[in-house]
């Protein structure tokens, strides 16, 4: 409306003088639609580099709460990050979107986002799924050495071999879990999987539940090497998911529900202001 725009251009001329835009410092969602408004207008008159500072000392004062809108709409952010040259919320709104693709569970649509900003996010992405795919063939090869130094048998660790086939049953289960999801969906939780197993201990496969399981369902009474044994086994697989289960945000993934993987590195190179000033 006619007061929006008569406040961009307000502080457009503010920032000429430099003086502080009048951009809300208490509400974000506000600060965001008024910086974008202060942005068209400046766009307009060439003057986008006078404004950044300005803007980018504003949102650095919300603090936490900046990193949580951008969870909230990582697109709306992203671009608003390419105008102001921001590293810091270019990569928090990066590491979202490369996590969740193919999946675009935002507001703001894909076609919004310059191409070459989308090919990094792609790019970014399937190095994600090579590193997953690297995961679960060694975790599916997970295993106990054997006396004899090769993998556990039904001959020769019966005790063993069922622990190892415990393992691989819940994680099978869990994977297919995700991988049953509705098409780009699988992505959303496959970090909550990874970052379970990082944890280890009871995080998953319990102790007195795994021994009661096979109480239950095989005949035997010799479970004395079980909890060393899962304990090899849940070594193995935190080694193995390490690199998955890094977080590049600034947020709290448990706390925030944020499913998907956030092991994102986002260089200096990927910044697309940097590659229009190496042209």
């Amino acid at each position: 409306n006619h007061v929006d725009i008569s406040l961009a251009y307000s502080s457009l001329f503010r920032a000429y003088y430099n003086l502080p835009p009048d951009i809300t410092t208490t509400n974000v969602q506000l600060a965001l639609s008024q910086s974008e408004l202060l942005i068209e207008v400046a766009q307009i008159y060439d003057s986008v580099h006078i404004i950044r500072a300005h803007i980018g000392n504003i949102f650095s004062q919300f603090r936490q709460k900046l990193n949580i809108a951008i969870k909230d709409n990582p697109p709306r952010w992203l671009k608003l990050s390419i105008a102001l040259e921001s590293p810091a919320i270019f990569t928090e709104a990066l590491i979202h979107l490369v996590g969740s693709h193919p999946a675009w569970p935002w507001r703001t649509k894909s076609v919004t986002i310059p191409q070459n900003v989308l090919k990094v996010i792609k790019e970014k992405a399937d190095h994600l799924n090579e590193l997953c795919a690297e995961a679960e063939r060694d975790l599916f090869l997970n295993t106990i050495e054997a006396a004899d130094g090769g993998p556990t048998t039904i001959e020769n660790d019966f005790e063993g071999w069922c622990t190892v086939q415990v393992f691989r049953d819940w994680y099978c289960a869990r994977l297919n879990t995700i991988i049953s999801k509705a098409g780009d969906q699988r992505v959303m939780e496959r970090g909550t999987l990874y970052r379970a197993m990082g944890k280890g201990g009871d995080s998953y496969l319990p102790y007195d539940e795994v021994l009661a399981s096979l109480r239950n369902n095989v005949k035997s009474d010799d479970w004395t090497d079980l909890a060393d044994d899962l304990k090899r086994l849940k070594k193995y697989a935190k080694d193995t998911v390490h690199d998955l289960c890094k977080n590049e945000l600034m947020l709290d993934v448990d706390n925030h529900n944020i499913g998907y993987l956030t092991c994102v590195d986002v260089e200096v190179k990927d910044f697309p202001w940097m590659a229009q000033e190496g042209n």
